[in-house]
């Protein structure tokens, strides 16, 4: 095993869309892939508790998945964006705009969550990496 058992138990006690951003983080400090992290959580998983078979969502993998492979102009949707804490803007236009949210992607140069609105085409600037993108899909 890559990862020492206690982040493995710290990951196991995580869910949604943090454990997707600490699973990146770690895989970056362990110098291992997400995928191969992943494998090792769902062993540690079942290891601990062999009696019941692991129904993890993939769609929390999925997402980080989605974000290691650029597409070019083709939004990475994440799958449960309630989740999420986007408030970038406390102003009242920023408050207003952002009611209008009812999508979130995620940026393509960072992979930072970017709440939309599902209005197309749009032009996108991240607040993480300030990168311009327009998503025509």
């Amino acid at each position: 095993m890559a990862v020492p058992v206690q982040v493995l138990q710290a990951l196991q006690a995580m869910d949604g869309y943090e454990q997707m951003l600490a699973m990146d983080k770690i895989a970056r400090e362990h110098g291992v892939s997400v995928e191969q992290l992943n494998a090792e959580l769902q062993a540690f998983i079942q290891s601990s508790n062999p009696s019941s078979p692991i129904q993890a969502p993939q769609h929390k993998i999925d997402a980080f998945t989605e974000a290691s492979q650029p597409q070019p102009s083709t939004p990475r949707y994440i799958d449960d964006p309630s989740k999420l804490r986007m408030r970038y803007d406390p102003s009242a236009e920023g408050t207003q705009k952002q009611a209008g949210i009812t999508q979130a992607i995620l940026c393509p140069s960072c992979s930072a969550p970017l709440g939309i609105p599902s209005v197309r085409p749009i032009k996108v600037t991240c607040p993480n990496c300030a990168v311009e993108s327009l998503f025509e899909n």
